[in-house]
């Protein structure tokens, strides 16, 4: 995607085994991937050796216009027998929908459907973009007005600006997502949208608002200032009840079929600040400094506040920034 988030599949988790094929013909960009991954939550298996999952993702992208992209996106993940191995080759076909697929196997595996969207309108170094991840879709439950728990759906709508307010090198980004309760969530761990207990999409997994600022100005040819301001109100688990913010847990552990809304449960409310000062000593050698400040609000004054400053050198690498 084009977000500082992804709905559909971020580097937030660890490592894992993949085969990528990238095909590009005209306006047209088809992406397919084939995963390897674990399966880290049954306890039984904590002394061996760790069961495996795995997933299929297409990704189709399309210039329609110059100014406009759309692209459609597909994932199914899977673990087939009780050790947690054997990938099916069904899933190896590079063309068609999996939901057809796990349709003619009569499996429950975890499908995913998403759309994705980019923009230039007709405003000067401005660009819009957007996501829409789809984990169920029921129409009957859509529309009757009972917020069932099937509506497993992820959102994202963001901007970007270069060279903002008339003002070189000032980029600012400003971008939206909410994911609702139990999305990419499954009956248990070799079907959820994790690998090794960590989520694939958004490191705050589901049941959540988030407001993102970016912004980045070079003052210099070898100074940069970075700065990201986060605000996020996530529902949390409590009293042991299941609200949909918790992907290692079984869906069918949850609190209730209807009535489900966004931010259910222990509302949780997270603000960050994070600011970085990088310097370029020469070609690909930075030093970075960097200050967070990171507060949680809730009804618990126990809730950590945190402050932290470092100092780093680093060389012909990227910046990795955790931001959650």
């Amino acid at each position: 995607g084009n977000g500082y988030r992804s709905l559909f599949l971020s580097d937030n988790s660890a490592p894992y085994l993949f085969l990528k094929l990238n095909t590009r013909i005209g306006r047209f960009h088809y992406t397919n991937l084939w995963s390897s991954m674990i399966n880290d939550q049954d306890p039984a298996y904590q002394n061996l050796l760790r069961k495996k999952k795995y997933s299929v993702m297409h990704h189709l992208s399309i210039n329609v216009t110059d100014r406009l992209n759309i692209g459609f996106f597909e994932a199914e993940v899977f673990s087939r027998d009780s050790t947690g191995g054997g990938f099916d080759f069904n899933y190896f076909n590079p063309v068609i929908f999996y939901r057809f697929v796990e349709s003619y196997l009569g499996s429950s595996d975890n499908a995913l459907l998403g759309l994705d969207f980019k923009w230039l309108p007709p405003v000067k170094n401005t660009s819009l973009y957007g996501q829409v991840m789809i984990d169920e879709f029921l129409s009957r439950d859509l529309f009757n007005g009972k917020k069932s728990w099937t509506r497993k759906y992820a959102f994202q709508l963001g901007s970007k600006m270069v060279d903002a307010l008339n003002i070189p090198n000032l980029d600012l980004q400003l971008e939206y997502n909410v994911v609702y309760p139990y999305t990419y969530s499954h009956r248990d761990g070799g079907r959820n949208y994790m690998h090794y207990k960590q989520p694939l999409a958004h490191p705050l997994e589901a049941n959540f608002h988030e407001l993102l600022g970016i912004a980045r100005y070079q003052l210099n040819e070898r100074l940069t200032l970075y700065g990201t301001m986060m605000f996020v109100n996530k529902g949390t688990d409590i009293y042991g009840r299941n609200y949909g913010g918790d992907l290692t847990l079984d869906y069918d552990t949850r609190y209730s079929d209807t009535g489900v809304k966004v931010g259910q449960g222990l509302q949780q409310k997270t603000n960050l600040f994070d600011i970085r000062l990088s310097y370029m000593l020469r070609q690909n050698l930075f030093i970075d400094y960097r200050m967070m400040n990171r507060r949680l609000v809730s009804w618990n004054s126990d809730l950590p506040k945190t402050g932290l400053f470092s100092f780093g050198v680093r060389y012909n690498m990227p910046y990795r920034q955790q931001i959650f």
